[in-house]
């Protein structure tokens, strides 16, 4: 509205605060929770997306295969240190040029759907005691480079095959139209 705020806010993610007495503590002096809310749900019929994760030499791992009665790809990632909240990719979906045909059929069937009711019960949940943001997904170059194909192979793909990266890009981008709807319709 324009007019200067009442107070500098601090706030904190809602999966590292900690929780107990402490939680109750930061919250008296002011403290905001965030906490991002998807506001849609995706989908790839004909495919199966599988998650399995599982322990080795003291870390976690979660395999992630894309499984269609034509093929199969998957990808590796490690539990990353500090919070524990994030996954690094260790091997990508794509390891070979002839893996963007099976990429390209997932990503074709890639659908998304409204869904509201998690972001509205989070909103109504924390009151003043936090905000809720509507979170949407990646830009598509970034789910190429970090989801699907890993920062080397983008680059080399770039490179020696930008017709083929370019063309997943525009799939991506022209699926993503729906989303930008899904979102700007929402109650975010």
């Amino acid at each position: 509205r324009g007019e200067p705020a009442d107070r500098v806010p601090f706030t904190v993610y809602w999966l590292m605060l900690p929780r107990g007495e402490a939680e109750r503590a930061l919250r008296n002096a002011g403290a905001a929770i965030i906490e991002r809310v998807p506001l849609f749900r995706l989908s790839h019929p004909g495919f199966e997306v599988v998650n399995r994760e599982y322990e080795q030499e003291g870390e976690t791992y979660r395999r992630r295969e894309l499984r269609a009665p034509h093929g199969c790809l998957h990808a590796t990632y490690r539990r990353a240190g500090g919070y524990g909240t994030s996954w690094w990719q260790l091997v990508p979906f794509v390891k070979q040029p002839s893996d963007y045909d099976l990429l390209e059929r997932y990503l074709e069937a890639r659908s998304y759907r409204p869904e509201y009711e998690a972001f509205v019960a989070a909103a109504r949940n924390y009151g003043e005691d936090g905000y809720v943001v509507g979170n949407s997904e990646y830009s598509p170059m970034n789910l190429l480079a970090y989801e699907f194909l890993g920062l080397e192979r983008f680059c080399l793909d770039l490179a020696d095959r930008p017709e083929r990266l370019l063309r997943l890009y525009e799939l991506l981008r022209e699926r993503q139209r729906r989303l930008f709807e899904i979102c700007a319709d929402s109650p975010a």
